[in-house]
């Protein structure tokens, strides 16, 4: 088939449909793991509350909640995985931080579909972009970031995914969720040397 193209009037939604894709991003523990340093003081009871009981979402946002309110700073440390990493940055050096953030948003309880949290983004701008002039730095990275991504396996389709039209689909149609903890271990605070350090994974799907 030909690639897809805006006066086509061809829709992406019936072609996704056809596709039949359940997660945009597979549930890798490796891959999609991000590393935490926690900053400051140092709390042993949160320690202890993160290796108590099973790692469910509530849990983590819980642990994310305390650190907080005890002015103890989570800052991106790097990705478990350091190929993918320099993957990721190849692509654009900004999106492990980005999407590091975008996993502590949601798991803060702040927002769950893209939109919701790029609008987060927008207003915290963790990389400093210069927004004076309007420019949307977030939501084109994170369209690119989702275009480059989806799991497109049938060639057939492949013209589709540099179009503006699936980009938008896809930003639009997109939310977060919490794999596993147990199964894909997140959610612990563990030692690194002299750093402490937090984990936590971060899984796109299909609304």
């Amino acid at each position: 088939m030909e690639p897809l193209r805006k006066t086509q009037g061809d829709n992406v939604k019936t072609i996704m449909g056809d596709l039949n894709i359940n997660d945009l991003l597979s549930v890798d523990s490796v891959t999609l793991k991000f590393l935490y340093i926690i900053e400051k003081s140092y709390l042993p009871g949160i320690e202890l509350k993160a290796k108590n009981g099973s790692h469910t979402s509530g849990k983590i946002s819980d642990i994310i909640e305390s650190l907080k309110m005890k002015r103890t700073f989570l800052k991106f440390h790097r990705m478990a995985d350091r190929a993918y990493q320099l993957d990721l940055e190849l692509f654009d050096d900004q999106l492990p931080r980005i999407l590091s953030e975008i996993a502590k948003i949601f798991y803060m309880g702040e927002g769950t579909t893209i939109p919701e949290i790029v609008g987060i983004l927008n207003s915290t701008n963790p990389c400093n972009y210069d927004q004076s002039l309007g420019h949307l730095f977030y939501e084109y990275k994170i369209k690119k970031f989702l275009s480059g991504s989806a799991l497109l396996t049938d060639s057939d389709y492949s013209g589709i995914k540099q179009t503006e039209e699936f980009k938008d689909y896809l930003f639009n149609n997109t939310r977060l969720d919490s794999p596993s903890s147990t199964r894909h271990g997140y959610g612990q605070i563990y030692k690194e040397g002299k750093n402490r350090l937090f984990n936590l994974n971060l899984q796109i799907r299909f609304k």
